[in-house]
């Protein structure tokens, strides 16, 4: 893609020290990981945007439970996706 079309895309560096877990495995061993950054992938099932916070629930299919991911409102990350997006953390 050229010209006027070009979207800016971040790309994720996911460095070595990180994992990607399913939300399975993150609810096995989460008290293991203290400390630790990890990678959560799956399909948003809720979404609230608070004034300094949003709230985004997020599931995989792997298991019944949701992760809960808090974004802080001022860092500016673009929150247009809706219910059913796949998004990576």
């Amino acid at each position: 893609m050229s010209g006027k079309n070009n979207k800016n895309v971040n790309v994720l560096r996911m460095e070595e020290s990180m994992k990607l877990l399913s939300v399975k495995e993150f609810y096995q061993s989460y008290e293991a990981m203290a400390q630790q950054s990890v990678i959560v992938s799956g399909w948003v099932k809720t979404k609230r945007i608070g004034k300094e916070v949003a709230f985004v629930e997020l599931s995989d299919g792997t298991c019944m439970q949701t992760i809960q991911v808090v974004v802080e409102v001022e860092k500016q990350i673009d929150l247009s996706f809706g219910v059913g997006a796949c998004l990576l953390v």
